[in-house]
């Protein structure tokens, strides 16, 4: 995982060289960190200064807190602006007017950010917050502020919330406004911005360049320089969001946040959970609140919980085994709770729901069904789970049709997704994709492995991830795309900001990442309303392109439609439907695809971890190399019945047995020693245990038969090859 810093200052090359590194040293002109505020929580009038807080009501208001900070900014006790606008009746700003420690026409104005997920920032309400650079009081006087003005929400210049951060999301936020005539770069030469427009920003990634917002007379004047900085929403204008460490410097300067490729957090795992037990011999009369009386069906389960329903987080603790032929439509959900679908510990990756009956037969359908389109956080986790021969494994519906109408903030993790399609029955009908978004958002598609993925009949397309229609921030990373008829990621109708980084894809699809929409100029079976409209900022970063489906070369990415098309805008001006880079074309063996499944990219860049003799956990010693012998992922500690274990037969013998992954690119050795110095290959033979082992390991046994001295060591060695 690539660290990164910038040391930006702004030049403007030959023609402005006043506005150089020697001018203007990154100067901090204004900085707060809302630790000193009034006695009413009011933020502090020695920072900023009259006109202050203006047009407070009951609903309106700005004020200082520490309430859930650890939460919304990762610490404890911390104080931050809470900015709360909820009428429609007056205005709100915050102001430091000529607080500024030195005029500067350039600045770069930097801040954490958090945005509650239950607001929205629309063109039926207001456009959401804005930050306004000027002299005198930047906000209150259109004459005393920049020509540019920098709206968060729909109706503004970050062209939509969804399309530049995540709700719910802590994030750094940093704008460069050149209000000079002249085009300004910093000091290394990274970047520059036009004359008269800003920068902006979001977490290390530049989202907008050279915007250009509301601009009108009067305003200032070009080469100004700046004194002071407002913060604030108008009277149409509801919104509500939290504000910490908030800098301002002279010229252009952006600090590194962190790492331009992220690893998705890990699913939050304290909490005290309600829970319910599934089995395969769960009976549905059951109660399902024991180990010892559990219900067999997700169906069951969600007839307790909408019975009970439990105000805190909800852990489905789901059995060891096989579920035949299951689905469920889900609607339960609780947005300020978790719902999750997991094996109790230490039994990750020995659940199977299976879409065959138990005769072979194979109906199809959607495993998991969710419908809710109410606009808030439903927050599903599905982790450690094998599904299989189903037409489709998972389907968020929102409402298509509605902007609000979203579901949010799910979560699939470390599943295993194995034939998925109409491969194992071509009367069923064709599906379109393993998981299935519908106006759909910041969800995360992280470390799972996408296995056979194919149609065999309407046209074979079938994609691993379908984000549709209004679909937007959902994070695709880590995942193993293998034999896919259709290409494993694609996007349609204004599904935005969706980041895919960091997936192996093999004999998978045409391209790695396709955009696709219904264009109403060109068909006339499009069945939405309104018209479908292309996708924009979405991000396809460092994956890795083996091959594509049936072999040779697999595309990077492919638009199957112009940019443009009858009712449908750009969100601005600048707008891309794509950025791209790190994807390459390279080669990936069975103990590559393991230890991608296993280890971060920073592991895997560094390497100590990842070595085949390395112990990546202490707990039980084993190294890397027995662990893909014998197919245990890294995550699960090995038990007893993990490891080769001797057992005596009915015969009275002796006999080893042991699972081994039958994908691994290793092989196996049983050898024998009198001394444990001298080891010798055994000559036993070696054979297959019937039965299911879990996740496609296969059993293996050997007897110790034969002339055998009265002591005898015995040990497996796997070797890579």
């Amino acid at each position: 995982m690539k660290k990164f810093t910038f040391r930006l200052a702004a030049t403007a090359g030959t023609a402005f060289l006043f506005l150089s590194l020697t001018a203007f040293p990154q100067e901090i002109l204004f900085e707060t960190d809302f630790s000193d505020p009034g006695p009413n929580g009011e933020p502090a009038s020695a920072v900023w200064g009259p006109p202050g807080v203006r047009n407070a009501t009951e609903n309106n208001w700005i004020r200082i807190t520490e309430a859930n900070s650890e939460h919304y900014f990762g610490t404890a006790g911390n104080p931050y602006l809470h900015f709360h606008k909820r009428d429609t009746g007056s205005a709100l700003f915050l102001t430091a007017v000529n607080r500024f420690a030195a005029a500067a026409p350039v600045v770069t104005v930097r801040f954490d950010f958090h945005k509650p997920s239950q607001t929205t920032w629309g063109a039926s309400n207001g456009a959401g917050p804005r930050v306004r650079l000027g002299i005198n009081d930047p906000v209150a006087a259109n004459n005393a502020r920049t020509r540019q003005d920098n709206l968060f929400g729909t109706g503004g210049a970050f062209a939509g919330s969804s399309a530049v951060f995540s709700p719910n999301t802590r994030h750094t936020i940093q704008i460069v406004y050149n209000n000079s005539s002249q085009t300004v770069a910093d000091y290394h030469g990274n970047f520059s911005v036009a004359p008269d427009s800003y920068d902006v920003w979001v977490d290390g990634q530049r989202v907008l360049s050279d915007h250009q917002n509301n601009t009108h007379e009067p305003a200032l004047s070009l080469d100004t320089a700046l004194t002071s900085i407002g913060i604030g929403a108008f009277a149409n204008e509801v919104c509500e969001f939290f504000m910490d460490n908030l800098v301002v410097r002279a010229g252009a300067w952006i600090e590194a946040t962190g790492d331009p490729d992220p690893e998705p957090p890990p699913p939050v795992e304290d909490g005290d959970f309600f829970k319910i037990f599934l089995s395969p011999d769960g009976r549905e009369q059951n109660s399902g609140l024991s180990p010892e009386d559990p219900v067999l069906s997700l169906t069951r389960a969600q007839q307790i919980l909408a019975g009970r329903s439990p105000a805190q987080d909800v852990k489905i603790v789901i059995g060891p085994g096989r579920y035949h032929g299951q689905t469920v439509v889900w609607s339960y959900v609780r947005p300020a709770h978790r719902i999750r679908f997991a094996p109790a510990p230490g039994d990750e990756g020995r659940v199977i729901f299976d879409g065959r009956l138990p005769d072979g037969s194979a109906p199809g359908g959607t495993w998991f069904r969710l419908n809710h389109s109410n606009g808030n956080n439903t927050n599903l986790e599905f982790l450690h789970l094998r599904i299989e021969y189903y037409e489709t494994a998972i389907s968020l519906n929102g409402n298509r049709n509605n902007i609000n109408g979203y579901n949010a903030n799910n979560r699939v993790e470390g599943c295993y997704f194995y034939r998925i399609g109409n491969l194992f029955n071509p009367s069923l009908s064709p599906s379109t994709a393993v998981i299935r978004f519908v106006n759909s958002k910041d969800n995360i598609i992280h470390n799972n492995d996408f296995i056979d993925v194919v149609n065999t009949t309407g046209g074979g397309l079938i994609h691993a991830i379908y984000a549709a229609h209004l679909a937007d921030m959902n994070v695709i990373s880590r995942n193993r795309f293998i034999n896919h008829s259709g290409d494993p990621v694609r996007v349609r109708d204004f599904s935005n900001a969706n980041y895919i980084s960091d997936n192996v894809h093999i004999l998978a699809g045409t391209d790695g990442y396709s955009e696709w929409y219904c264009d109403n100029d060109v068909r006339e079976d499009c069945t939405k309303p309104t018209p479908e409209c292309p996708s924009w900022f979405n991000e396809y970063r460092n994956n890795y392109l083996v091959s594509r489906y049936g072999g040779g070369t697999l595309g990077t990415f492919r638009f199957h439609q112009s940019d443009s098309t009858s009712g449908c805008e750009k969100p601005s001006p600048d707008a891309v439907r794509l950025r791209t880079s790190g994807n390459v074309r390279t080669t990936f063996s069975n103990w590559d695809l393991w230890i991608h499944r296993n280890f971060t990219r920073s592991e895997r860049d560094e390497g100590e971890l990842t070595r085949p003799n390395a112990v990546p956990r202490a707990d039980d010693g084993l190294p890397n190399v027995l662990r893909h012998a014998f197919g245990i992922e890294r995550n699960h500690r090995a038990g007893p019945n993990d490891l080769p274990r001797l057992r005596r037969t009915e015969n009275g013998s002796m006999e080893l047995l042991w699972l081994e992954n039958p994908d691994a690119d290793t092989t196996v050795i049983v050898e024998h020693s009198t001394d444990l110095i001298h080891w010798t290959p055994a000559a036993w033979p070696v054979d297959d245990v019937p039965g299911e082992h879990g996740w496609g390991r296969i059993g293996r046994s050997a007897s110790l038969s034969g002339d055998l001295a009265e002591t005898l060591f015995t040990r497996v060695r796997a070797v890579l090859e």
